[in-house]
């Protein structure tokens, strides 16, 4: 195996390791809210997933992309202020059921009504885009609630900077997979 390959993997394994309590809780969170997300639209459609009615997905990349931007500044901006209050520290991984929700929304909205052009597009222009923004999200959540306990300026501006670190690569994530 590759030196930098497995450079970066005991990267994410010391990570992981380090931060499993929150790694984890936001794994949990994030399934469940696909679960629900998939049940909701089922059941919302008399129970049926071959006829899904397409009319809440919203067409064009442009479109798309600045929905998509608005949306995880929102996340990012709910981990920043919750990370940087000390009494709060438990909200910031309130965006992680919200996100899974929506995938699995949009999961059952492209399989149900497009069949497979609706799994084309999961495999390679959602499922990439929700799963990175489940990990960078995750990884300013985890950074962020390590410092939550320690009143220090520097850790407070380290959450705020991590946080908007993980949202600017974030975006340009989005923009070379919807643009």
């Amino acid at each position: 195996m590759n030196i930098k390959l497995r450079n970066f993997a005991h990267i994410i394994k010391d990570f992981i390791s380090t931060n499993k309590k929150s790694t984890f809780c936001c794994l949990a969170l994030f399934l469940v809210g696909i679960v629900v997300g998939i049940v909701y639209l089922v059941t919302a459609n008399g129970g049926e997933f071959e006829r899904i009615a397409n009319g809440n997905i919203t067409f064009g990349a442009v479109k798309v992309f600045f929905y998509s931007v608005l949306a995880i500044a929102c996340g990012y901006a709910v981990i920043a202020v919750a990370n940087t209050i000390r009494g709060l520290s438990f909200l910031s991984v309130l965006p992680f059921p919200v996100l899974g929700f929506v995938f699995g929304k949009y999961t059952a909205e492209l399989i149900g009504s497009y069949g497979s052009i609706g799994v084309f597009n999961l495999i390679f222009v959602y499922a990439p885009f929700f799963i990175f923004t489940f990990v960078l999200s995750c990884v300013a959540c985890a950074i962020g609630l390590r410092n939550a306990g320690i009143s220090s300026c520097n850790l407070l501006r380290e959450s705020v900077s991590i946080a908007i670190k993980c949202y600017a690569v974030n975006v340009a994530i989005c923009f070379v997979l919807f643009l």
